[in-house]
């Protein structure tokens, strides 16, 4: 299972580590992919086996410092 956010305040090599890293570490997930837009709003697509608890990606994503955008989850879709 896959849930992709938008996520804004990427600017760099070094913010992308970061929240990714974050994100990394919540218990459940598989993977993290982004779609870097600097100074723009980036695509954060976490990969699951089992359903997360709401607001845990979000919350996670908001403590490393990082915005989301106005529509926190943008679609939840299966991965092969």
């Amino acid at each position: 299972m896959g849930t992709t956010y938008e996520v804004r305040g990427l600017s760099c090599a070094s913010c992308l580590v970061e929240l990714m890293d974050s994100v990394r570490s919540v218990s459940g997930v598989d993977g993290v992919a982004v779609d870097l837009v600097r100074d723009g709003t980036s695509s954060l697509t976490v990969h699951s086996r089992v359903p997360l608890a709401a607001g845990t990606v979000p919350g996670v994503i908001r403590n490393a410092g990082f915005w989301l955008g106005a529509d926190e989850r943008l679609h939840v879709r299966e991965v092969s």
